[in-house]
């Protein structure tokens, strides 16, 4: 690690090798201090630059920064493009098919987590089975597998854009309930929307089936996100509950979410127990802005009944008057876009595998690659 001398960093105290990055950790380390590094009469912005990763210390008789060249690389028949996002299994990156020109999202799983955790295994096992041979038009499909040591590679339709049309995605989960597959982790996070604005349901990894011998849907376990868990799952002493009523109230949330901006009930990450006895007693108190829909709040309430056996069911959702509203008119209350945590991403989602095609054919000069990423005298 580089020390420190006041608020600048030296070069001398930076060990130089035939390559060097700096890390995540010694990035923070050097926030901490002083946000620049002092090379000779130049001086980098550390803040400057968005992912320190990207630059590299070259040995050479002066120390001189460059930025990484993002190298052309094919996975079996697809180009690799950047990372879109990061899962619970391991990052997505964009892919383009070559031969068709047709865009992918690619999960990309390292073998070696496989190996340690079994119960890992047995959630991707779950999640192949249902996106790679189910096939509806509103739940996502992995169009092609590719393993290799290392690596294991989903290739799954690409999804972007903010949920708009609801009523698509009761039509996607009585799809899977229909097939005896209870999500159990309804979220934003795991609704996407195509360019052809088509909803997806995604992140089938802690989905449980229920067998087809079986004379109920009721399941156990508390697997998903709490922010978006029924009351059953909170009550102790209730330890079986319909596995498709646990995805009505979850969507409730969602449609509640998209409305006003907030949770029904919890509005922080760590769940206290008195939001736990909130949920338990109390009922949801709507904002003056869905109370002047009469149709809206009867929908809620027959979504949040606290007792799942009088929850409403898909199909009376899909019946309800305010389900066959026509969307394309214009609304009072116009839905909220749900923020992303991924600030990098285009937000018109242009082609990230283009800057490795040019790389490629058209590489830039030995003596390019070295010039400084931005200095200030």
């Amino acid at each position: 690690m580089p020390k420190t001398n006041g608020s600048k960093i030296e070069p001398n105290d930076i060990n130089v090798k035939s390559s060097f990055k700096f890390s995540i950790k010694e990035k923070s380390l050097l926030n901490e201090y002083q946000p620049s590094l002092d090379i000779g009469k130049s001086v980098i912005d550390v803040n400057q630059v968005e992912n320190l990763d990207d630059i590299v210390l070259i040995s050479s008789t002066e120390e001189i920064y460059r930025l990484k060249i993002h190298k052309y690389k094919e996975i079996k028949h697809y180009i690799k493009g950047e990372i879109l996002g990061r899962g619970k299994f391991g990052v997505v990156r964009e892919f383009i098919d070559k031969t068709t020109l047709k865009r992918f999202a690619g999960k990309i799983i390292r073998c070696n987590i496989l190996k340690r955790n079994s119960h890992l295994r047995h959630q991707i096992n779950k999640e192949l089975a249902i996106t790679y041979h189910f096939n509806h038009q509103n739940v996502l499909r992995v169009y092609d597998l590719y393993a290799t040591g290392k690596k294991i590679y989903l290739f799954m339709e690409f999804c972007y854009g903010e949920l708009a049309e609801f009523l698509k995605l009761f039509q996607g989960l009585g799809y899977l309930h229909s097939h005896g597959i209870i999500h159990r982790d309804i979220k934003p996070e795991n609704i996407l929307v195509t360019p052809y604005d088509i909803i997806k349901l995604a992140d089938f990894g802690v989905c449980q089936e229920i067998s087809i011998f079986q004379l109920d849907d009721m399941v156990f376990g508390s697997d998903g996100t709490p922010l978006y868990h029924p009351p059953e799952l909170f009550h102790p002493k209730i330890i079986r509950y319909s596995g498709t009523k646990i995805d009505i109230w979850a969507s409730g949330v969602v449609l509640y979410q998209m409305l006003t901006g907030e949770l029904p009930f919890f509005n922080q990450t760590n769940t206290t127990q008195k939001d736990i006895d909130e949920i338990l007693m109390k009922n949801v108190q709507y904002p003056m802005m869905l109370k002047r829909d009469v149709l809206l709040i009867d929908l809620f309430n027959g979504i949040f009944e606290k007792d799942f056996q009088r929850r409403m069911s898909i199909m009376a959702i899909k019946n309800h008057p305010w389900m066959q509203i026509d969307y394309n008119r214009q609304r009072n209350e116009p839905f909220v876009k749900l923020p992303t945590d991924n600030c990098t991403i285009d937000c018109y989602r242009g082609l990230t595998v283009l800057t490795r095609i040019y790389n490629k054919y058209y590489p830039p000069p030995a003596d390019e690659k070295l010039n400084p990423v931005k200095y200030y005298h």
